[in-house]
């Protein structure tokens, strides 16, 4: 269902509140710290942010992921004013990192073993960002929002540079908050981007592309005693300006309409239909090359159409005492999906894939419940599935998610939790031509936690012991789920401190 966009509305303070975090962790040798600190002038408040964090490679239940380490390092400033009736925010961010994808190993000859430590061929790719935002607005009137971002990286295979990305992207937002009448309330605004894209090297996967985009759209809401409507629209222009290349155009209306009406005093019928556009990627459009990134050579079709799709979903949720309960039921039909579909062959070393059409169906259950045992326990379950389908061939789509569930419990006494969970997932034997299937698994991971209060702190410290039966198992929407598997059992620890 479309909806106005809410940026938070946080009031102003007088003083110095602040937090600072770590966290370490076996199995991928995770360590990590942040800081933050906020001076606040009654309706003035400046901050100050950084922060940090490394893993090294990680190892599965069999042996050690070569080249699967990261690095992130990030730091912001900004202030804020909080008047009594117009509010403004203001941040700068600066983020640089380090990703590692470890590619598929070159066996030796037979009979000859891997020498140890050996590091596998690797992709490595290094990152970094800025990102300048502004909010502001009028309460309950109108509020905007200006957001420009600068995003650089590299994708380097075998030590060498195959590609540098550049992506400098300003979108703008503007909505109205339209005066309560009655039963009838709502929003309506625009929204805007400018995308300046550009891929370099010698094999550069696409040309530089300046992309355009607009939108106007509503919302609207019928509260009436018992029974409450929502319905909206958006339309939404892209415009495809490559350096070289055929230009693209692309139009269409999204929209949407729900209803929701209560059963008894504690459960609630929610229906909704939508109908939503998407204008193809720029990638989608345009590649034609390796993308080390994604592990794929991959090419797009310039002659690609529009997304449509029509949906439908239905939900009940009730809360009666200590028993909530969740169950929603999806249907939605795509026409001109567009997907990333592997073709099996191989091209300058790496498995071509191709972006594709075609008319799809999503099917789909999911549901949770959470029940109070005593007042001591809670006890939580969670299961979904999905269904995919391209309707003319009869087969999945790519990378489709298999069924799964989870059952947990929540146990607390004072200011201690401890929650084991046992996450499970079936068999996914559903696939896309060329595409492998994955064996169900069971993993079992424990968080607990321990919060301390004082009159002007709060700490807290926090143990995760996560695949703590050492499964192997796989991803399936993993592009190299093949020869990279899960991690495999370690325990993450975190501590924090917040002070007022």
């Amino acid at each position: 269902m479309v909806s106005g966009h809410h940026e938070a509305k946080d009031q102003g303070h007088r003083g110095v509140h602040g937090y600072v975090s770590g966290i370490g962790g076996t199995n991928n040798g995770l360590h990590g710290t942040s800081a933050g600190i906020d001076f606040g002038f009654d309706r003035w408040v400046f901050r100050v942010n950084s922060g940090g964090q490394r893993t090294s490679d990680y190892r599965s239940p069999e042996e050690r992921i070569f080249n699967s380490r990261t690095r992130a390092f990030n730091g912001s400033t900004g202030f804020s004013y909080y008047g009594r009736k117009h509010f403004l925010t203001t941040s700068f961010t600066s983020q640089r990192g380090l990703y590692q994808l470890p590619t598929e190993p070159e066996h030796e000859e037979e009979g000859e073993e891997e020498e140890e430590g050996h590091s596998h061929e690797s992709v490595s790719l290094p990152n970094q960002r800025w990102n300048f935002r502004v909010n502001g607005g009028a309460r309950d009137r109108f509020q905007y929002s200006l957001n420009y971002s600068d995003w650089k990286h590299q994708e380097i295979a075998d030590g060498e540079v195959e590609t540098r990305f550049f992506n400098k992207q300003l979108d703008y937002r503007f909505l109205v908050e339209q005066p309560r009448r009655g039963p009838w309330s709502g929003s309506f605004g625009i929204w805007g981007l400018r995308r300046d894209y550009e891929s370099r090297g010698a094999e550069a996967i696409t040309p530089p592309t300046i992309q355009n985009a607009f939108a106007g759209y509503g919302v609207q809401t019928l509260n009436l005693e018992r029974v409450r409507f929502q319905f909206g629209g958006r339309v939404e222009t892209n415009r495809y300006n490559p350096q070289f290349g055929r230009k693209r155009d692309f139009t269409g209306f999204s929209g949407g309409a729900g209803i929701s009406v209560p059963i008894d005093n504690s459960s609630v019928v929610v229906a909704n239909y939508s109908l939503a556009y998407r204008a193809p990627a720029i990638e989608e459009l345009y590649a034609n090359g390796p993308h080390p990134g994604l592990l794929a050579f991959e090419v797009g079709d310039v002659n690609l159409n529009r997304e449509r799709m029509n949906g439908l979903d239905l939900s009940y949720r009730r809360q009666d005492g200590r028993i909530k309960t969740e169950a929603n039921v999806f249907n939605y039909w795509l026409n001109d999906q567009v997907f990333l579909a592997p073709t099996g062959k191989i091209e300058d070393g790496l498995p071509r894939a191709e972006y594709r059409q075609g008319n799809s169906r999503y099917t789909g259950f999911d549901a949770r419940l959470q029940a109070g045992l005593n007042k001591y326990a809670w006890l939580n379950a969670g299961f979904d599935m999905v269904r995919t389908e391209l309707t003319a061939r009869s087969i999945s789509l790519p990378r489709t998610p298999p069924v799964r569930g989870r059952l947990g419990v929540d146990l607390r006494y004072k200011n201690i939790s401890v929650m084991p969970e046992a996450t499970l997932a079936a068999r996914q034997d559903r696939v896309f031509t060329s595409e492998t299937p994955t064996d169900g698994y069971v993993t079992i991971n424990m968080r607990s936690g321990y919060t301390l209060v004082r009159q002007h702190t709060i700490q807290f410290f926090g143990v995760n012991w996560f695949n703590a039966n050492n499964r192997l198992y796989r991803n399936h929407l993993s592009f190299i789920k093949e020869y990279a598997p899960e991690i495999g059992r370690g325990v993450a620890f975190n501590y924090s401190v917040r002070f007022f």
